[in-house]
């Protein structure tokens, strides 16, 4: 899976690389979900490469905003941040936002073109 978790002080990062399909996402959140550390942690930041080919639907875009909302029972205050510098990724990030947000999920989420301006906003986010 072209993904990988990277558990931080107060977060996890989530890096993406080379080709993600839908079902990797939803495989790679199901992963973070089912580890006891997730319960704990504050903020979760996405980042997807520069070289990244994302290939999901907006129908598995929409699943996994079901499955995040899902997910926020156990960690209701968790932060997103969704870093990518391509017009798709930044398509996707704001379809999942708003479909997360019409669910009802409590969970702040932003996208960002760079790693600095995510870790800024979180760094804003939590204090």
């Amino acid at each position: 899976m072209p993904s990988e978790l990277i558990w931080e002080d107060r977060g996890v990062l989530h890096r993406y690389w080379d080709v993600v399909t839908g079902d990797e996402l939803v495989q790679s959140n199901h992963n973070l979900y089912s580890d006891p550390k997730f319960k704990s942690i504050e903020y979760a930041l996405a980042i997807f490469s520069k070289s990244v080919v994302l290939k999901a639907s907006s129908t598995e875009v929409r699943l996994v905003a079901k499955s995040d909302a899902e997910a926020s029972k156990r960690n209701p205050k968790l932060v997103i941040a969704i870093v990518g510098n391509q017009a798709v990724i930044r398509g996707l990030a704001n379809l999942y936002r708003l479909q997360y947000e019409a669910i009802g999920g409590p969970w702040k989420v932003q996208y960002f073109e760079t790693e600095e301006a995510a870790r800024r906003w979180l760094s804003e986010m939590l204090d």
